[in-house]
């Protein structure tokens, strides 16, 4: 067994947990747990899944998930497949080929004889030109009041979350947990992150560390329990998930 399972475990039993207790407070189950600490990858739902779960754990247990995540992330990129060829290039056949060059010279003369030239370049018989509206015509036009475009709907504020207090670790999602990530890793104390685009599915594993702001205003509805946490944010603000 080597370093992530042996610390995860190790951690565990030290503060007198099991893999119920810990299911329970990090509300991954227990099978992925063990997992992680037989160091049992394959079980694990996939990749992403595999870095958030063991995030998660490490921190319920005070570790660092940093340096675990070092060892993990190449164990999980084995067992990825590898993407599959690209389909070779398909050709024409030689017949086929000949019949669209043909097709392509007849549209090509069609259009010749629609824009007034003939075959040998000479012009075509102007038409005649359209007749001007009538007096009682242009009044009806011009009494036609101008269409009325749709306003355009307000952009969303942008969000912008702080480690304040100390290091966070963040997973964030568009729309929902499993939207495509928009950003993944750990925050250190001091630095912020900016985002466009809402809502945001947000998982926080130290939450009492962050601050946040919405626009102009602190984001409310942000978690104050203890333990990591799930948000939506929207923008009237931010709700568990």
């Amino acid at each position: 067994m080597g370093q992530i399972g042996n610390s995860l475990r190790q951690a565990r039993l030290q503060q007198g947990l099991s893999l119920t207790d810990a299911q329970k407070a990090t509300k991954i189950r227990a099978r992925y747990l063990e997992a992680l600490e037989q160091e049992r990858f394959a079980l694990l739902p996939g990749a992403a899944y595999g870095r958030g779960f063991l995030v998660s754990y490490a921190e319920l247990l005070g570790l660092d998930p940093e340096p675990l995540l070092l060892e993990l992330i190449p164990a999980l990129a084995e067992l990825e497949p590898p993407p599959p060829p690209p389909p070779p290039p398909r050709s024409l056949p030689v017949g086929r080929r000949t019949l669209v060059i043909a097709g392509a010279a007849v549209a090509l003369v069609a259009g010749l004889a629609l824009v007034g030239l003939d075959i040998d370049g000479g012009p075509s018989t102007p038409s005649a030109p359209a007749p001007l509206p009538t007096t009682s015509a242009a009044r009806s036009a011009a009494a036609r009041p101008a269409p009325v475009s749709a306003p355009r709907p307000k952009p969303n504020p942008a969000l912008v979350l702080a480690a304040i207090k100390g290091d966070c670790w963040l997973s964030v999602r568009r729309g929902s947990a499993a939207g495509a990530v928009v950003w993944q890793g750990l925050l250190r104390r001091g630095s912020s992150l900016h985002f466009a685009g809402l809502p945001l599915w947000i998982r926080m594993g130290a939450p009492w560390n962050l601050g946040a702001t919405l626009g102009s205003r602190t984001l409310a509805g942000l978690p104050s329990a203890p333990q990591p946490a799930n948000v939506l944010v929207t923008a009237r603000g931010a709700k568990a998930a």
